[in-house]
């Protein structure tokens, strides 16, 4: 059985046997990202825990010009006694590791950790001036690249929002359109059940 490396297992194994990008899918640049009916709803309930920064794995696949994401998932089982606010992308690299390999024992080699996703401590949406810092870190960090993405969620008036972004060669970071699948838009019901207000 051919086993194809992942993005979890080079960045955190340091693995550099057998790994092929998808050639065929990685031509076009991407410029769109879709969420999945599990993603949206990950992010979601994310939303519900204020007071700390929020962030975790993205995975899905490109097709097109289109990050398909399929899953999103927290950032791990971190200890909060080590936990350092200024660096709000820790992932914990068995947790990815973990997540890696089930989906792709379930979905295949085509499902990968797509990129990260961050809600700010008080869980609402923020402007890009706030968010460049961000950008900045999850860039030297190589959490967003051309081929992956980084989300930032958050609520604004009452309904989630999400700003997406792929960086490119020589510090461009590149906007990208978000789509929900259609029936699972968050709407202010189910923000006013998970704060209480």
């Amino acid at each position: 059985m051919l086993f194809r490396l992942g993005r979890a297992h080079r960045r955190f194994l340091g693995l550099a046997g057998e790994w092929s990008p998808d050639l065929e899918n990685s031509v076009m640049p991407i410029d769109a990202v879709r969420l999945s009916v599990q993603a949206a709803q990950c992010l979601h309930s994310q939303l519900s825990v204020p007071g700390a920064f929020r962030s975790g794995p993205l995975f899905g696949h490109r097709d097109d010009g289109i990050l398909h994401v399929a899953y999103a998932a927290p950032a791990g089982y971190l200890r909060w006694t080590d936990h350092d606010a200024t660096q709000p992308f820790t992932l914990d690299p068995g947790y990815v590791l973990g997540w890696t390999d089930a989906l792709r024992t379930v979905h295949g080699p085509s499902i990968d950790w797509v990129g990260t996703w961050l809600s700010f401590p008080d869980t609402l949406a923020a402007d890009r001036a706030t968010q460049q810092p961000l950008i900045e870190q999850a860039r030297a960090g190589l959490l967003v690249e051309d081929d992956t993405a980084l989300l930032f969620v958050g609520w604004k008036r009452h309904e989630v929002e999400v700003h997406a972004y792929a960086a490119f060669a020589e510090d461009q970071v590149r906007t990208l359109a978000v789509a929900w699948a259609p029936e699972t838009t968050p709407t202010s019901h189910s923000r006013e059940e998970g704060t209480g207000s």
